[in-house]
């Protein structure tokens, strides 16, 4: 996993929000909700660079990989937000990292990474990245 005391920028800011059913009963956010919302943080920063439109295309985008490290327990009445930093490559590969932060305190409750692949639906191999698109996501990144 990657340093969680080394900041990547630019970042990705997702505002998190929970339902009551999304606690256990002491009161903690489930250990499945965490990943529910490093999906939707990588959902919206997929919208905000426009890799939803090739979802319509030959391309799909399957997780290949996960891993999160709880560092401490979500409270019922804890507010947090999700950083998101990407990484990817040219072929064929965006690693997400995930980091759940409380909005007052700025502590970190959880640490995760995704592995998301490009994969083509018709013969299901990996897809190199279009190049236009590569561009606009790096520019995205700032990198």
């Amino acid at each position: 996993m990657k340093d969680t005391n080394k900041k990547f920028l630019p970042e990705y800011i997702t505002n998190c929000a929970t339902d009551f059913s999304d606690y256990d009963f002491r009161g903690q956010l489930r250990f499945t909700k965490y990943f529910e919302l490093f999906e939707q943080a990588r959902f919206e920063f997929a919208r905000s660079v426009g890799l939803l439109q090739w979802n319509d295309k030959d391309i799909f985008f399957p997780v290949i990989n996960v891993e999160c490290s709880y560092i401490k327990p979500i409270g019922i009445i804890n507010q947090f937000y999700i950083c998101t930093y990407v990484e990817i490559t040219r072929f064929n590969k965006f690693t997400f990292y995930h980091e759940v932060i409380d909005s007052d305190t700025h502590e970190k409750y959880a640490f995760a990474t995704t592995v998301v692949s490009m994969v083509s639906k018709s013969n299901g191999m990996s897809y190199l990245l279009d190049e236009k698109l590569y561009d606009k996501i790096k520019y995205f990144l700032r990198a």
